[in-house]
């Protein structure tokens, strides 16, 4: 799995590694510097649904900052937005555009 380039003469590890934590190393082996992805484990049989998610919301902004990754901006629809949807007849006219379109 590891390169030899990882190994000292001895077969450890080399120091360098052993100071990283491990998902740096892998996220560093497997993909880039500049990759967005990460690798987790968890025991399903062994943590609840709820110990899960605690957990992810725990680690979430801790490793963001540790690997310097934003998070990404999404536009939430709300009840307002489908009302306007809805109150400015948005659905049946993108209908209607659509079907003029491939009617041609």
């Amino acid at each position: 799995m590891f390169s030899m380039d990882f190994f000292e003469e001895n077969g450890d590890f080399k120091k360098e590694l052993k100071k990283k934590p491990i998902t740096k190393t892998m996220r560093d082996f497997f993909l880039n510097q500049n990759s967005s992805k990460m690798y987790v484990s968890f025991d399903l049989g062994m943590s609840s649904d709820e110990e899960i998610i605690t957990a992810l919301q725990t680690m979430l902004p801790d490793l963001r900052k540790e690997y310097e990754i934003e998070p990404v901006k999404t536009e939430k629809i709300g009840l307002a937005k489908i009302r306007k949807l809805v109150d400015y007849n948005i659905i049946p006219m993108m209908d209607l555009l659509i079907w003029a379109k491939f009617k041609k």
